[in-house]
C-alpha cells in the first residue's frame, strides 16, 4: 500500500533511509524521549535502524508510521504512527513526536487529523487511541483538542529514565 498524506503544512509519508539525518537531528533531544520509547542519547544508527525496522512492519501491515515532512523544507521533522493495528476488532494506536523546535505551532493536530483520516476512512477502523505518559500534559491537552476522550489511568505501566509513570 502507497500511503502519502498531504495536509496544509506537512505531508505524512513513509520514510526513506535518506530521511535518517533529519530523524537523528530532530530526535536526539532528551526532551523528546522524555515521554517516548525512543532511546536516550539518540544517534544515527538508531535512526538507520528504525528505518529499517519501520519498512518491515509497513510491509506486514502491522503499522504505519509515517514522518511528518514539513512542506517549506522537504524534512522529517517528527513522526506520526497508527501502531498495534487490530484489524480483527478494527483499532489501533496512534504515537507520534515532534522536533522541539516546531513545537506550538499545531504541526501535530494537523498530523493526527490526517492520521485518523488513514484509520478511520482507509482502514476502516472503529477505534483509535493513544496512550499518554502522565507527565505530558502538553500532549494530552492535543489529544483533547483533537477531539479523543480521556479514559482512564494505567498506573506505573511504563518504567522511563529509572522511574516509574502512568
Amino acid at each position: 500500500m502507497k500511503i502519502k498524506l498531504d495536509g496544509k503544512r506537512i505531508v505524512l509519508r513513509k520514510l526513506k533511509i535518506s530521511d535518517a539525518n533529519s530523524i537523528y537531528e530532530n530526535a536526539r533531544d532528551f526532551e523528546i524521549a522524555k515521554y517516548t520509547t525512543l532511546p536516550y542519547p539518540y544517534n544515527l544508527k538508531h535512526a538507520k535502524d528504525y528505518i529499517k525496522i519501520n519498512h518491515r512492519k509497513f510491509r506486514k501491515k502491522e503499522s504505519y508510521e509515517l514522518g511528518v515532512e514539513l512542506k517549506e523544507t522537504k524534512k522529517i521533522i517528527g513522526m506520526m504512527s497508527l501502531m498495534n493495528v487490530d484489524y480483527g476488532n478494527k483499532n489501533a494506536e496512534i504515537g507520534y513526536w515532534l522536533g522541539k523546535k516546531y513545537w506550538g505551532r499545531g504541526i501535530m493536530k494537523e498530523a493526527i487529523k490526517l492520521i485518523l483520516h488513514l484509520g478511520f476512512k482507509k482502514l476502516k477502523l472503529v477505534r483509535v487511541y493513544a496512550k499518554v505518559m502522565a507527565p505530558n500534559i502538553a500532549s494530552a491537552k492535543l489529544l483533547e483538542k483533537s477531539e479523543f476522550q480521556y479514559e482512564g489511568r494505567m498506573r506505573k505501566s511504563v518504567f522511563r529514565h529509572k522511574k516509574w509513570m502512568d
